[in-house]
């Protein structure tokens, strides 16, 4: 879907294909945040974008519960949280506790981010600004994205649902595709520059770790040492 303009602001939506689980998407919660950046020092917090890579052979679907998980590439990504929602009930919440609206280059930058306010709802979010958008909006849309994340190990779901807006993450696991036994399916995105329908990341995390704010953390986490926690998971 593309982003809307009006007269006196630009906005534009980024959430994921409901597919054939309509059960799975009662919303939760709702995150606004008007008008107001993660604090930080200034300049891009994250200045490389997400990688995603081929899988090694021999990484094949397979059984959580009753839902059959399907890797589809490999996801290393540093960003910047700019916002979370936390879901509670329904099926969903069961395999994605958290989403996490996460900011990488131009988008982890709070002089860019000052003007922007970002809602969450519904497994979706979307951004506006009051006036002039403060990059061209293809730096907007192609350097956040709202990303369903999916913890492979009880450790990583507690760490994952402490996250906060304005801490620096990274998150290591693959791309996936969902399909439960009545036939449904929930099925990542494989492109940061698509948007709409179907733009969504669903993540299979198996690795978290929560860096430190500080300069250095935000310029370079992995020369600066800067890890809070993490956690880790084989599968």
């Amino acid at each position: 879907m593309p982003a809307a303009a009006t007269r006196n602001a630009a906005q534009g939506q980024r959430h994921h294909s409901r597919g054939a689980l309509p059960a799975l998407l009662a919303a939760a919660a709702i995150t606004l945040l008007a008008g107001c950046q993660p604090p930080g020092p200034p300049g891009p917090r994250a200045p490389a974008p997400p990688v995603q890579t081929d899988l090694a052979p021999g990484e094949v679907p397979f059984q959580h519960g009753t839902y059959r998980i399907t890797p589809l590439a490999n996801f290393d990504i540093t960003a910047l949280v700019l916002s979370r929602t936390r879901y509670y009930f329904g099926r969903e919440a069961g395999l994605s506790p958290v989403d996490l609206v996460l900011g990488w280059g131009a988008m982890s930058d709070r002089a860019v981010l000052d003007p922007i306010t970002i809602f969450q709802y519904d497994r979706r979010f979307r951004w506006q600004t009051g006036g002039e958008l403060p990059v061209p909006r293809e730096q907007i849309e192609h350097g956040c994205a709202n990303m369903h994340l999916l913890p492979a190990t009880a450790a990583l779901s507690r760490q994952i649902c402490g996250i906060r807006r304005g801490q620096l993450v990274h998150l290591r696991g693959w791309l996936v595709r969902i399909d439960g036994a009545d036939g449904g399916h929930w099925i990542s995105s494989l492109s940061r520059e698509d948007t709409g329908s179907g733009s969504c990341e669903v993540i299979w995390v198996r690795s978290c770790e929560v860096l430190k704010p500080g300069p250095a953390a935000y310029r370079d986490a992995a020369a600066a040492g800067g890890r809070v926690s993490s956690s880790q998971a084989s599968r």
